[in-house]
């Protein structure tokens, strides 16, 4: 199975996850599972879905800036999320308000998920967990080296 169709099976596993968890969430708002859920319930609802979304959030964060195969990222994204906690929890409840305010008033929020879709929510999450990662791989360094290579690179074939 090829890189790409590892990471598609991925991020299809986690959405049917996501997916269902929503599915669970609203259908407790909505009294239909049952008539009255237990706080227990409610509980392991709600910390599952944070640690699911937080543990996607540092594989999507991962996936554009690390050239790692899919064992190493998810590796990655389980150490990342206990070693920078508080940027866990930080972009897990940015995610988690974004998606829970989606689902919980899904018909009027079709708008606005037609104009932000999961980018603007993604994206403040991956603000937030950046630093953490750029401390752990030193991506800035990296990134100016590479740069740096680059421009020598192109003034050497222009001063030919």
């Amino acid at each position: 199975m090829g890189g790409s169709a590892l990471y598609s099976l991925l991020g299809g596993l986690l959405g049917l996850f996501l997916g269902g968890w929503g599915w669970l969430l609203r259908t407790m708002l909505d009294g239909r599972f049952a008539a009255n859920p237990s706080a227990t319930l409610w509980v392991v609802a709600v910390v599952s879905i944070f640690i699911c979304t937080g543990f996607l959030a540092w594989l999507l964060v991962q996936v554009p800036l690390l050239d790692l195969p899919l064992g190493q990222l998810v590796k990655n994204a389980a150490l990342m999320f206990f070693g920078f906690f508080p940027r866990t929890l930080a972009a897990a409840l940015v995610l988690l308000v974004y998606w829970g305010l989606t689902l919980l008033y899904m018909p009027y929020t079709i708008p606005v998920l037609l104009l932000f879709s999961f980018w603007l929510p993604v994206s403040a999450a991956v603000m937030i967990l950046y630093p953490a990662l750029d401390k752990a791989f030193k991506l800035e360094q990296t990134l100016a080296a590479r740069r740096d290579a680059e421009l020598d690179d192109y003034m050497a074939d222009n001063d030919r």
